[in-house]
C-alpha cells in the first residue's frame, strides 16, 4: 500500500511539472505569432507605439503621478505591478523584431516614441542578456546621431551594473563622449564572456 501511494505522489507530481509552463511560455507562440505578422509600415509602426506605451510610457505615467504620490499611491502600485510584468515580454519583443526588422531610423515615418520603443523596452528588462543582444543596434543609433550619448551611456552603465552588481567608475573630468569611450571595452568583454553574437539587419 506503501509503495502504491509512494509512486502515485511521484505520477501525481511528474505530470504537474510536466504541465506546469510559465505563463510566459504560453505567450510565446502569440507574440512570435504577432511579430512574424507585422507586414507593413503601419503594422510596424503600431506595434512599436503599443510597445513604448507599455514600457517607457508607464515610466512616464507613474513619474507624472509621484508627484502627489499621497493621492495616487494606489494607481503608482497598479502601474509599477504593470510594468513590472511586462518587462520580459517587451524584451522579447525587442530581440524578436530586431531578429527580422532593422531598427526604426527614418524620423520621417516613424515617431520619437516609434524610434524609442526598443531602447527603453531593452533598457527597462533589467536583463543582461537582452541589453547585450540590442546593443549593436543601439550602439548604430549613437554613431548615427539618431541616439543621444546621455542615452547610450545610461545603456552601457545599466549592462555593467547587471553583470558587475557595482557601478562603473568614471573619470568625472572626462567628457560624455570620452565617457563612451572609457567603459565601452569593458561592455565588449562582458559581451565576449557571455557569447552574445548577433548579426546586425540593416536594409
Amino acid at each position: 500500500m506503501k509503495n502504491f501511494v509512494f509512486s502515485l505522489l511521484v505520477l501525481t507530481s511528474f505530470c504537474c511539472c510536466k504541465n506546469n509552463h510559465s505563463p510566459f511560455d504560453k505567450n510565446i507562440k502569440n507574440i512570435n505569432k504577432q511579430i512574424n505578422s507585422l507586414k507593413t509600415v503601419n503594422d510596424k509602426k503600431h506595434f512599436l507605439n503599443e510597445l513604448y506605451l507599455s514600457s517607457q510610457g508607464k515610466v512616464e505615467e507613474i513619474d507624472s503621478l509621484e508627484k502627489n504620490i499621497f493621492k495616487n499611491h494606489t494607481e503608482v502600485y497598479k502601474l509599477r505591478h504593470e510594468l513590472d510584468s511586462m518587462r520580459a515580454y517587451n524584451a522579447y519583443k525587442s530581440e524578436k523584431y530586431l531578429d527580422l526588422y532593422p531598427y526604426p531610423t527614418d524620423t520621417i515615418t516613424y515617431t520619437k516614441n516609434e524610434f524609442y520603443a526598443l531602447y527603453f523596452a531593452l533598457l527597462h528588462s533589467s536583463r543582461v542578456n537582452s541589453l547585450l543582444k540590442g546593443l549593436p543596434y543601439i550602439k548604430k543609433q549613437y554613431e548615427d546621431g539618431g541616439l543621444s550619448g546621455k542615452y547610450f551611456l545610461k545603456y552601457l552603465n545599466l549592462i555593467y551594473y547587471l553583470d558587475k552588481t557595482q557601478f562603473y567608475q568614471f573619470n568625472k573630468k572626462h567628457a560624455l563622449d570620452q565617457l563612451i569611450q572609457d567603459i565601452l571595452p569593458e561592455i565588449e568583454e562582458i559581451k565576449k564572456n557571455k557569447n552574445i553574437k548577433i548579426q546586425l539587419l540593416i536594409i
